[in-house]
This record gives C-alpha cells, sequence and structure tokens, in this order.
C-alpha cells in the first residue's frame, strides 16, 4: 500500500479537527448524556440502550490513565475518535472522485456539525403520526 497525497491530506484534516476539538474540550461532564456515558466507563457499565459497547471499552482504557479528571479524558477520547472520523470523511470524499476544494469543504461542513444519529425506531402505529407522534407526518399520514 501506498502513501498518497489524499492520505497525507486526510491527516491534515483530522490534526486540524483534533486542534479545534481540543480546544474546544470540556473540562468536566456537559450536558445531555455526558454523566452517563462517563459513569459506563469509569464502572464498564452499560450506558442506555443501545449502550455503545466499542465506546464504553475504549473509553474505559482511556479511564484507567491517571492523568486529569475521568471525565476530561473520556472528553478528549470522543474529540480524538470525532477528528479521525473527519480525516477519513476527507479520504472518502477524494476517493469517490470528489476534487479537492470540494472534499475539503464538505470536511469542513462534516466537522463542524453538530451529528445526531437518526431514531431507530420502528412506526408506533398507535401514534396519530405514525413514527414520532406529528400528526400528519409519517406512514397513512392524511395530506
Amino acid at each position: 500500500m501506498r502513501w498518497t497525497r489524499a492520505g497525507t491530506e486526510s491527516l491534515a484534516a483530522a490534526a486540524i479537527a483534533a486542534i479545534i476539538y481540543g480546544g474546544t474540550l470540556a473540562p468536566t461532564v456537559g450536558a445531555g448524556d455526558s454523566g452517563e456515558l462517563v459513569l459506563a466507563a469509569d464502572s464498564l457499565g452499560i450506558a442506555h440502550p443501545p449502550g455503545y459497547p466499542l465506546w464504553v471499552l475504549l473509553a474505559r482504557l482511556v479511564a484507567l490513565v491517571p492523568i486529569g479528571e475521568v471525565a476530561w479524558r473520556v472528553n478528549a477520547l470522543s474529540a480524538l475518535l470525532s477528528a479521525a472520523a473527519v480525516g477519513l470523511f476527507y479520504l472518502l470524499a477524494t476517493r469517490v472522485a470528489l476534487p479537492r476544494l470540494p472534499a475539503a469543504v464538505a470536511t469542513a461542513f462534516f466537522a463542524a456539525s453538530r451529528r445526531r444519529p437518526l431514531p431507530a425506531r420502528a412506526p408506533d402505529p398507535a401514534l396519530p403520526g405514525g413514527r414520532d407522534g406529528r400528526v400528519g407526518v409519517g406512514p397513512g399520514a392524511e395530506a
């Protein structure tokens, strides 16, 4: 396997994202599920479904390192993994034959976005709107 220009650029994108994410790193437990996930990592417990087993195992290894607060270390792991995702995103964008500038712009948008996974729920037929209860949305909704 040979090293390519896209590989070097993807490492640069990951490094830039790591610097930005590291500069904005939460020093302790943040809002949302942060406390629950830090606790799951520190105690090797199970976070709420789906549980994130691989992340919990990696975070547990990071939590064992005796530097700073546990929450800071776990947040640093998340920043590092997110920066790696940015680098992989750029590499993928260049591999699907996007020119360098559009790939860089798409990567910048990806790096700056707030990634929210879509809910993995089946439609609930008991709700008037099907999936999420909003009337007029979902299977069988009337126009």
